[in-house]
């Protein structure tokens, strides 16, 4: 980096001086003059029209007209959006005030001053324009003078990285970003230990106009990817030609060892499965009518860096689709590869009735089903003759044994044929389904008359 003495005062000022605007065009040369000024305000040293004046970056500039003209512009060489306050290329398009334009102050005393800073490195060529304004309102330019303004980067920010991390660090990663703290000349950053080194992406953040090189090939952050199992050292060159070197401190966490599945839900159904951490059994309890011939998509959690499999397929949490018939076995391996854990996410869903009817009606009356509180309503006529319906349901799963275990108020345990058997509807009718597994389900099959 440049040596460059430091400025001990605490602002920075430019003072333009411009002799009285007369009526008569004079000389468009002025004298120009730049002061440091210290807290109290005083003028210490002065340097003359044409030199150059050093800065650094975000110090506060002030620039001073002393004189007397109708108004007076500033252009501080920089540009600012699709603006720039580039005098000269200004003259050269024209006056197109569209793309270059200075700041203007509507009029001008000893005591005024335009505060500035500059927020990136480079040399920046400064001009004040003293205007008088003629009695048919047209502005006539009196004066300009100019000098050079040199904005350093005195304390070798621009030389520095803003932020740093690290991705792609392997399948077993995945997305997971590694963000490094940041030090004057270094970077410290914590890696895992199965980390793939070879081929790593860098994310940065630096400066306005910086660039960044690793071995002479220039950075592209998030893009460009380099062997981190080798010493690190990126170049940064800030756009005035400083140079800084930053170094990577690369430390290596330690494997770990947990193999847990922490939760596990299917959002699609508002459904959180319970885990039993002694057991690895994850209860799901599917709500009536739900349709297993469907695939689900689950959201998991599982312990840092850990990899949970269905079997031999990778499962990824907010992604993967399964199928939940049966029972699912997952297993989970630890960031060390050794350590794993089972579960297994029991789907539960009770035998479901999805549709009834009363068959030997014309017309067929169908049921109005309330899936919560597994009542099922049948609409009739009053003179409908109740005793001998014969009831046709749809239910799931299909190989569940169907009871009528209610009629005329009486216990039963009678078998049900669907579409078959006739039931006397004069009292309600209750129903339970048995699965294979022995979950059940009680259905009351209620008339209401019309």
């Amino acid at each position: 980096m440049k040596n460059i003495p430091i400025i001990s005062y605490a602002v920075l000022g430019i003072v333009l001086l411009f002799s009285s605007c007369e009526k008569a065009v004079d000389d468009p040369s002025a004298n120009f003059a730049t002061f440091i000024t210290n807290n109290e305000g005083e003028i210490s040293t002065e340097i003359y029209e044409g030199e150059v004046l050093t800065v650094a970056v975000n110090q506060e500039v002030y620039f001073k007209f002393k004189g007397e003209a109708d108004k007076i512009s500033i252009w501080t060489g920089d540009s600012i959006s699709a603006i720039s306050h580039d005098f000269e290329k200004y003259v050269e398009s024209g006056y197109n005030v569209k793309r270059y334009s200075g700041v203007y102050l509507s009029t001008s005393n000893e005591s005024y001053d335009y505060k500035y800073t500059y927020g990136q490195p480079g040399k920046y060529q400064v001009y004040m324009v003293a205007n008088n304004i003629s009695p048919t309102g047209a502005e006539i330019v009196r004066k300009t003078a100019s000098a050079t303004i040199s904005v350093e980067d005195l304390n070798g920010l621009y030389t520095r990285f803003k932020s740093f991390s690290i991705l792609q660090l392997g399948a077993l990663y995945g997305s997971n970003e590694f963000v490094g703290v940041l030090n004057e000349n270094t970077v410290d950053i914590d890696i895992p230990g199965a980390a793939d080194l070879s081929r790593i992406i860098s994310k940065f953040e630096v400066f306005s106009g910086t660039k960044v090189y690793l071995n002479g090939k220039e950075q592209i952050s998030g893009l460009t990817t380099n062997d981190f199992s080798q010493e690190i050292v990126y170049t940064l060159v800030s756009t005035d030609g400083n140079t800084g070197e930053v170094l990577i401190n690369k430390s290596e966490l330690p494997l770990n060892t947990e193999a847990k599945l922490l939760t596990y839900s299917l959002p699609e159904l508002g459904i959180t499965g319970e885990i039993d951490a002694e057991t690895g059994n994850v209860l799901l309890e599917f709500p009536p009518g739900t349709d297993m011939s469907k695939q689900y998509i689950a959201e998991f959690s599982n312990s840092l860096f850990s990899r949970v499999r269905l079997g031999r397929i990778p499962q990824k949490s907010n992604v993967t689709a399964n199928l939940y018939q049966d029972t699912l076995h997952y297993n989970v391996t630890a960031e060390d590869g050794v350590s794993i854990s089972n579960y297994q996410v029991i789907p539960v869903l009770n035998p479901t009735i999805k549709s009834a009817r009363i068959s030997n009606l014309n017309p067929k009356i169908e049921g109005e089903i309330d899936a919560i509180g597994n009542v099922i309503k049948f609409g009739v006529l009053a003179a409908t003759d109740l005793t001998a319906l014969q009831l046709t349901i749809d239910y799931s799963p299909a190989d569940a044994v169907v009871k009528v275990i209610k009629e005329n108020n009486k216990v039963l345990n009678k078998s049900f044929v669907n579409g078959v058997t006739t039931l006397d509807f004069n009292k309600p009718i209750t129903l339970k389904l048995t699965d294979t597994k022995g979950l059940e389900s009680i259905y009351q099959l209620v008339i209401e008359l019309k």
